[in-house]
Formats: C-alpha cells, sequence, structure tokens
C-alpha cells in the first residue's frame, strides 16, 4: 500500500458503530479519516477539503439520501472527480447499476470484511494515483513534443 498511505477519506454512515468500524480499519491501514453522518456535512467537507475518496452510506436518516448526495456531489465542479464508493445493504442489481451511472466508483454491499473494502478502498485510489501518473506524462510529453 505504500504511496497511498496518508490518502484522505471521507466515511459517511449515519450508523455510529459502522462508520467506527470503517473509519478504525481504514486509519489501522495509514488513511487520514474523517467521519460524519449526514449529507450536509459530507457535501461541504468534500467541497473545503476534496479528500481522495468517499464512502459513502446509501440510506442516511437525513432528509438527504445517498442517491441525492452522489448526485450533488456528480454535480459540482470542485467534487465531481473524487471517487466515491456507495456502502449499502441493498443487493437489488438495478441499485447498483444505477450507482454506477449516477456516478459511483464502486458498490460494496453490507455486511461485508474489513478486507473486502481495504482491498476496494486500494484498488480505487491506486486507479486515480495511475490515472494521475498518466494524465502528467502526456502532459510531460506534449510540452516536449511541442519544444
Amino acid at each position: 500500500m505504500t504511496g497511498l498511505t496518508h490518502k484522505k477519506i471521507l466515511v459517511v454512515e449515519d450508523n455510529e458503530d459502522q462508520r467506527r468500524m470503517m473509519q478504525v480499519a481504514l486509519q489501522q491501514s495509514g488513511y487520514a479519516i474523517t467521519g460524519v453522518s449526514g449529507a450536509q456535512h459530507a457535501l461541504l467537507y468534500a467541497e473545503l477539503s476534496a479528500p481522495d475518496l468517499i464512502l459513502l452510506d446509501l440510506t442516511l436518516a437525513s432528509n438527504v439520501d445517498g442517491w441525492e448526495v452522489l448526485k450533488r456531489l456528480k454535480a459540482n465542479h470542485q467534487t465531481a472527480s473524487i471517487p466515491v464508493m456507495m456502502v449499502s445493504a441493498a443487493i437489488d442489481e438495478s441499485c447498483i447499476k444505477q450507482a454506477r451511472a449516477d456516478g459511483a466508483d464502486d458498490y460494496l454491499i453490507k455486511p461485508f470484511e474489513i478486507s473486502e473494502l481495504l482491498l476496494r478502498v486500494e484498488r480505487i485510489l491506486a486507479s486515480r494515483s495511475m490515472t494521475a501518473q498518466e494524465e502528467q506524462q502526456f502532459s510531460r510529453d506534449s510540452e516536449n513534443a511541442g519544444a
């Protein structure tokens, strides 16, 4: 996991026990974690702090659910590129397809093993890291070609 530690992850989960469990597991793996329980805090934190990944519960105990949070994140130019992993007990295939259509990068079904959570987090962050490196290389190659 070298190079991925110290990445900032926002955990949006209204169930305190579930949120704490994810936070502890991710912190023990070297990630910097912020946990929030509601949609408004999630949207504000994402905009102000630009986390490297958002773990988003589908059903939040607030007026705004995870679906709406995902849509708002993807509609905001400041947060649209932040990868989002939906976390839910909903196992309906249509929910998974809808999450991906709405911009989610992954969908983790509860209950889950900590090892599965960590593997998926690492995969998303590594994928984003590679994409950023490829963009930097392309930019350098383009500049060199024009010189």
